[in-house]
């Protein structure tokens, strides 16, 4: 049958794809499968002799270990062995000997028929009570007379111990000055006389530290307040300063000084 159509001219091929489309695609792997197969069949066979020989190939390398010369290992170097000295304890200081010369107190009791011998004479003055003088040789007593310089010799006056100024503010006193009534007080009338009608609404947090002295007196002065907000600070000086009550002044060795104080204000506007 296959001869008959080549006979013809035409292909079993041509005879399908009669009067269709051949470039749709089918027409096309119908033609090529021939060497398709060919190439497939190749790339098979290829594989499994690539997968065959592998093994033999590894076996036939040679896996031989070299041997490693002796004394080529690790070196051990021996370590010296320290040898820590002792601590030498030194000799304790042996006190010099003094000579001391005594004389006895004791009272004498008369014996019968004891024969009296003279006593030596002592110098008391040079002498401590005792009963047995101690060797050694006699203190040295050093004198060194004061160096003359010749000349008229000016000696110094004598100058009066300085006096203390009533106004300085001491850095440490006995009793810290209070204000009467309390601190919290004080705080309760700064915060009634601050004006804060510039910062109503903003809800800011504000704060500042005024400081002042108190005078003997009971009064306040050199108020300073020292924040980031200058009109803030100007308000809390103005009601530091009408704060109206007095002061107990602060006390340093029974005496009513000046002082400084430090109160810090903190308003939170709504």
């Amino acid at each position: 049958m296959k001869n008959l159509l080549r006979e013809n001219g035409q292909s079993l091929d041509e005879i399908v794809f009669q009067n269709r489309n051949k470039n749709y695609g089918a027409y096309a792997l119908r033609r090529e499968e021939g060497s398709m197969l060919g190439k497939a069949m190749f790339f098979g066979i290829s594989i499994f002799v690539v997968l065959g020989i592998t093994p033999l190939i590894i076996a036939g390398m040679d896996t031989t270990v070299a041997n490693t010369p002796e004394g080529s290992g690790p070196l051990w170097v021996p370590v010296p062995e320290v040898v820590v000295p002792e601590k030498v304890i030194p000799a304790a200081a042996k006190p010099v000997e003094t000579s001391v010369q005594t004389y006895n107190t004791s009272v004498v009791v008369p014996k019968r028929e004891a024969v009296e011998s003279p006593a030596a004479e002592i110098d008391r003055t040079q002498a401590v009570p005792g009963l047995q003088d101690t060797p050694g040789n006699p203190p040295v007593t050093q004198y060194s007379p004061p160096a003359v310089v010749p000349g008229n010799s000016v000696v110094p006056a004598q100058t009066a111990p300085p006096v203390a100024d009533p106004n300085a503010i001491p850095v440490r006193v006995d009793v810290m000055a209070d204000f009467q009534g309390g601190i919290q007080a004080f705080r309760k009338k700064v915060i009634q006389n601050f004006n804060g009608d510039a910062y109503v609404g903003s809800g800011e947090k504000i704060s500042a530290v005024v400081t002042f002295v108190v005078e003997k007196d009971g009064t306040i002065s050199a108020v300073k307040a020292s924040g980031k907000d200058p009109e803030f600070n100007r308000e809390a000086e103005k009601a530091v300063v009408s704060a109206k009550g007095k002061w107990k002044p602060a006390v340093l060795d029974g005496q009513k000084v000046r002082s400084h104080f430090r109160i810090p204000i903190t308003m939170q506007f709504e």
